[in-house]
């Protein structure tokens, strides 16, 4: 008995000591790397993260005397603190900076990339360095010694080689939007070659742009050519000059027409005068003759039947589309659904204001009703206002109170969920819940009316005494009580109301960013705040005794004590011993 407990009592004390930093609680790694870091002279600036996506890897920026580096958990020094600029990693990938006293040009810096084991991309000195991808850059050195700034770019990979090497006076771009061709400039012209280094036309272009798979040359008083990564310049699709300052999404003239063309540049609609995107779309409206007709797809195909005598606008939600249409024989507006395969809902000569989740509000007769996607009216036109339905199946609604508009909420049946005897009403779908408002005019609740709660069901939670209420969880909230003159802390969960603590001392009581276990507070003394901490539920886990506002990294904050000493503190409000912490 006596040797199995000997080889237990060995075995977790060699345990203790051969843990990997890793897995420790993060106050820890701090705490036991920190002698390994103030040797070095250095401080941390910043909490201990992941780097490319690998959680085994786990690296803390530094600053020395002689500028930015990196440490691991273990406080091995991954690369040297020596860079004036260090940034983030990205992609495995951190970006740096060295002072250039030695540039004509009067450029201060050159810069590269650094992996994870501190190593630069290359050996070269890059006065610009910009990432277009995971695995390609944009690089610049200086250029004509006789100019100020002059830069000469290429195009470098990850690993290192230049692709395009750096002798372009006027740049290096992404022309496609897969990066896929880029266009390089001798100063005078644009060609045009592929990621890979392979030219795919000499220097003849005036202008370039890109969409999709493709780009697009132009040469002045010539036109517009496609540049595919296969084929290079495409001579025979030429598209018009005019299409100088009309180039918007896909659409271009061809022929004296507009057409729409794919992500592989392929023309698919050619028999419209003009086709216009509509914005945040992936619809174009056309016409011939300045008639509107109807909606074209991506794919150039009709989407919507034309209307030859009419015009109309497109509203195009997750649910579906809404054309407006103005009728010239009747001089009225009217206004159709079509479903997301475009069916046409008959709903003709009823106003659609608003759908959403598959429901649509539409107002006949100055009164408003409701539609679901199969055209039957669901609800019939009775309230003044009758807004969005949410996820839930229940909508804001207003209705004439002896003369007054009063707002409640009905569901899709058009019952009442909450009385109409509110100035608003409005569903948080994130906590939900529903905020209801009264007494705009009250001066305490500064002009912002009081606040209540109810549930979706109904059941109202808080009544209208509150001049805010702030969410800490979905069970948690903050709230100042008008009716009561006091702060609250309201735990749905617990059903409980506690007061928040005020006094002679603590005149004003304010609360900070919330955190993942709790919230900053603080209470003013004379002319001076002092912070705490507050668990999530409202209990003081660190009294106000901090003249800066406590913000936890891993664990750790950095704050003044009362004497205005600097100290490092835990979640629990103990003083942390780590000399070299300096978030």
């Amino acid at each position: 008995m006596t040797k199995t407990f000997s080889y237990l009592f060995l075995f977790f004390y060699y345990l203790s000591f051969s843990q990997n930093s890793s897995s420790l609680p993060n106050v820890q790694i701090y705490q036991k790397i920190d002698n390994k870091i103030s040797k070095r002279n250095y401080l941390l600036k910043g909490a201990f993260v992941t780097v490319h996506n690998n959680p085994e890897l786990r690296y803390a920026k530094v600053l020395g005397k002689k500028g930015w580096g990196y440490i691991n958990v273990h406080g091995d020094e991954v690369i040297e603190a020596k860079y004036p600029h260090l940034s983030d990693f990205e992609h495995g990938l951190a970006k740096f900076q060295i002072k250039d006293s030695l540039s004509p040009q009067k450029i201060k810096f050159w810069e590269n990339y650094l992996d994870l084991n501190g190593k630069p991309v290359n050996s070269k000195k890059y006065s610009k360095m910009i990432r277009t991808t995971d695995s390609l850059f944009i690089v610049a050195v200086p250029g004509d010694p006789a100019i100020s700034y002059s830069l000469d770019y290429g195009l470098l990979n990850r690993s290192g080689r230049e692709i395009f090497s750096t002798v372009y006076r006027g740049g290096v771009y992404p022309a496609s939007a897969n990066h896929r061709i880029f266009a390089i400039n001798n100063g005078k012209k644009y060609a045009f070659a592929r990621n890979d280094g392979t030219r795919l036309t000499d220097f003849i272009f005036d202008e370039y742009t890109g969409h999709g798979k493709v780009a697009f040359g132009r040469i002045i008083g010539k036109g517009h050519y496609i540049i595919t990564y296969e084929k290079g310049m495409d001579t025979h699709i030429i598209f018009d000059e005019r299409n100088e300052n009309r180039q918007i999404g896909y659409v271009k003239y061809f022929e004296g027409r507009s057409v729409v063309i794919d992500d592989f540049g392929r023309i698919i609609s050619k028999k419209y005068d003009k086709i216009s995107p509509i914005e945040n779309s992936t619809f174009y409206v056309a016409s011939n003759n300045e008639i509107y007709h109807g909606i074209l797809n991506k794919n150039g195909e009709d989407a919507i039947e034309p209307c030859n005598a009419c015009t109309f606008s497109i509203v195009e939600s997750n649910d579906g589309i809404v054309k407006m249409i103005y009728n010239k024989e009747k001089e009225d507006y009217e206004r159709w659904y079509y479903d997301e395969t475009y069916k046409l809902i008959p709903i003709a000569n009823k106003q659609i204001d608003l759908f959403q989740n598959g429901i649509l509000t539409y107002k006949k007769n100055e009164k408003y009703g409701a539609i679901n996607t199969n055209g039957e009216v669901i609800i019939g036109p009775q309230f003044t206002q009758l807004y969005g339905f949410s996820k839930f199946g229940l909508a804001p609604a207003s209705k004439m109170v002896d003369g007054i508009e009063k707002f409640g909420v009905i569901d899709t049946h058009g019952e009442t969920v909450i009385p109409f005897k509110f100035l608003s009403t409005a569903i948080d779908e994130r906590e939900h819940n529903i905020q209801v408002r009264d007494q705009y005019d009250s001066e305490e609740s500064y002009g912002n009316g009081r606040i209540g709660l109810y549930s979706l069901d109904g059941k109202q939670l808080l009544p209208p005494d509150y001049s805010f209420l702030s969410a800490k969880t979905n069970e948690l909230y903050l709230g100042e009580n008008l009716k009561k003159r006091r702060f609250e802390i309201i735990d749905f969960l617990k059903n409980t109301i506690t007061e928040v603590p005020t006094g002679k001392a603590r005149e004003l009581v304010y609360y900070s960013q919330q955190q993942e276990s709790g919230y900053s507070f603080s209470i003013r003394e004379g002319n001076i705040s002092y912070y705490g901490f507050k668990d999530a539920r409202g209990k003081i886990i660190i009294p106000a005794n901090y003249v800066d506002e406590i913000i936890f990294f891993d664990g750790l904050a950095s704050v003044r004590n009362r004497k205005f000493e600097k100290v490092i503190i835990d979640k629990f409000g103990n003083v942390v011993n780590v000399k070299a912490v300096h978030f």
